[in-house]
């Protein structure tokens, strides 16, 4: 959110919100405990540094950045002595998820003495000051009244951080756990995250009738996401030249010609419509036209989606994806004018029109283009029964990888809308068992399940290897010997080396897999080479990629137990 739209109340409301969200917890635990203290971050963050808890996560992920050479050493006087410490450049304690553990810790160490010894050691300070300043505002000059409140701040810091040391060395002897003790139990915390996407729920339709609310319908599919992205496209036929011959019969509803798609209609039903045995038959018996040349490459129809732009938006980099030539020229020229400044060229169009007939009053207000997209969902059908209307589905909701009959490794893409529509037709979201969805659909005579929901089904042969949900957990880099060993040993500390949550999950270019793991102690998004070098994420962009790091989908309960997930 930009700094000038930062609502003026917006720090103020989240104090609020954090002092309800606080006072209710208070609330809640006082129905099951007797006696609930409520304690602040600052005598938090007091404690967790006088009894050394402060760089216990710093110390457990130095040796990673020690080896990237990410460390540095800092000095610092002691009682005299100069001493060196390692410490991780830039290092917060938030970067780590296990801070939340350590504070955690800490307040449950925290005693109602403690925070009441505190708050008397800050009230003395305070009343002394006031009372020395109101004192010597009565009977002092104002030279007087300078030095006196030197002597008195001097002798009350005096005072003040000797009765502070006190009461640091005091909170130091009650410590419950040495930084040994915290270091190693901090080693074997493993991070839990709420895993998948909720599809869907069912619900209830109302009416009002005669002033009161009925239940109309029941068992209504409540989508728990946004089905695809506001815009809305069009698509559109354009004809495309020099198609070779063996996308001709692969498309014959696609060739442009007439003729020529009578002729390669009729050579496909010689060959019972098998294209590549037609295909094979032009070596002996090409195909004439009327121009007496064989039949080798043609003009086909390809698809197109296309959305509508307000002319104010388009860029020198958009002209290209123009549909219409003569629009496409008329902007260009109206950049050229401006010297190609966006902005100056489409500022105040209704005062100054961008033309596309000056003669007769026709202003260029929106703009046609081609968007290069293909995995388009059908919005709305026109009188012929034909999608007339396109969105872009949502979020994908998992990547499946399947096992062909010839042990081929299939990835297999879910979107969120088309685990709404699984949903609907009561099918699993996530299909482990290919076949028994299949015999399942068949059997469903009174539902009308359309073809382009069916060629989004994987093969009914085809066996589920691994799934893949945001926030679902992995094992990265260990073989399956190790990892049962090591869970069987509770050695949380080895497993939690390897363990990754997958952070995003989408296709990019010809189909190819994007996938995203950020280890599970990461809190901040850094992408950069350090990152990559610590094996602080992996991104993988092919399926060898993938198993190559021997993934293996684990689940950890909110208490830190950590089991595999058998698919």
């Amino acid at each position: 959110m930009p700094g000038d739209k930062i609502p003026d109340n917006f720090i103020e409301r989240q104090l609020r919100e954090t002092q309800y969200i606080a006072k209710k917890s208070r609330e809640i635990l006082q129905s099951i405990c007797y006696n609930v203290t409520a304690t602040s971050g600052s005598v938090t963050a007091e404690l967790r540094h006088i009894w050394g808890w402060d760089e216990v996560l710093m110390n457990l992920q130095l040796p990673k950045f020690r080896e990237l050479g990410l460390t540095i050493f800092e000095t610092f006087e002691h009682k005299g002595q100069k001493h060196e410490h390692e410490k991780i450049i830039g290092w917060s304690k938030r970067d780590d998820h296990r801070h939340h553990a350590i504070d955690a810790l800490t307040i449950a160490c925290t005693k109602q003495g403690f925070i009441q010894r505190l708050n008397t050691l800050n009230s003395d300070k305070t009343r002394n000051e006031m009372l020395e300043a109101i004192k010597e505002y009565r009977t002092s000059s104002n030279s007087e009244k300078q030095l006196r409140e030197e002597i008195v701040k001097t002798a009350e810091s005096t005072y003040f951080e000797e009765k502070r040391r006190l009461y640091e060395d005091y909170l130091f002897t009650q410590r419950p756990f040495t930084v040994d003790q915290v270091q190693k139990t901090a080693a074997n915390v493993l991070i839990s995250f709420k895993s998948g996407k909720k599809v869907a729920s069912l619900g209830k339709r109302k009416v009002k009738h005669e002033g009161k609310k009925k239940v109309a319908q029941t068992g209504v599919i409540i989508p728990r996401g946004a089905l695809s992205e506001e815009s809305v496209y069009g698509k559109i036929k354009i004809p495309v030249k020099n198609k070779p011959v063996k996308y001709l019969f692969e498309n014959p509803e696609l060739i442009f010609k007439p003729y020529i798609k009578d002729l390669v209609s009729k050579r496909l039903e010689e060959f019972e419509n098998d294209s590549k045995a037609a295909v094979t038959s032009l070596k002996k018996n090409p195909i004439v036209l009327r121009e007496g040349v064989e039949l080798t490459y043609g003009t086909c129809f390809t698809n197109e989606f296309v959305i509508k732009y307000p002319v104010q938006s388009i860029k020198s980099k958009d002209l290209d994806s123009v549909i219409d030539s003569k629009v496409r020229e008329v902007l260009r020229a109206r950049l050229e004018q401006f010297g190609n400044k966006e902005k100056e060229a489409f500022k105040d169009i209704e005062k100054n029109p961008v033309w596309f007939n000056k003669e007769k009053n026709i202003a260029i207000k929106t703009v046609r283009c081609f968007t290069g997209l293909t995995a388009l969902e059908p919005f709305r059908k026109n009188a012929s029964d034909l999608p007339d209307a396109f969105v872009k589905p949502g979020n994908n909701h998992h990547i499946a990888i399947y096992r062909d009959p010839d042990g081929n490794r299939q990835q297999h893409v879910c979107t969120f809308w088309h685990a709404v529509e699984r949903k609907k037709f009561n099918l699993p979201v996530v299909i482990t068992n290919p076949g028994a969805v299949w015999e399942q659909v068949t059997q469903h005579s009174t539902l009308q399940f359309s073809q382009e929901f069916l060629l989004k089904l994987p093969q009914q042969d085809w066996k589920l290897e691994l799934s893949m949900q945001q926030n679902e957990m992995f094992l990265l880099g260990l073989d399956h010997e190790t990892i049962i060993t090591s869970i069987q040993s509770n050695d949380f500390h080895l497993l939690g080396s390897y363990l990754y949550r997958m952070q995003k999950l989408s296709i990019i270019g010809n189909g190819q897999i994007n996938l995203w793991f950020r280890h599970q102690y990461e809190t901040e998004l850094i992408d950069d080479e350090n990152a990559k070098k610590a094996k602080r994420y992996y991104n993988v962009q092919s399926l060898g990629a993938l198993f190559q790091l021997k993934p293996m989908k684990v689940r950890v309960s909110i208490l830190g137990n950590i089991e595999l997930i058998d698919q």
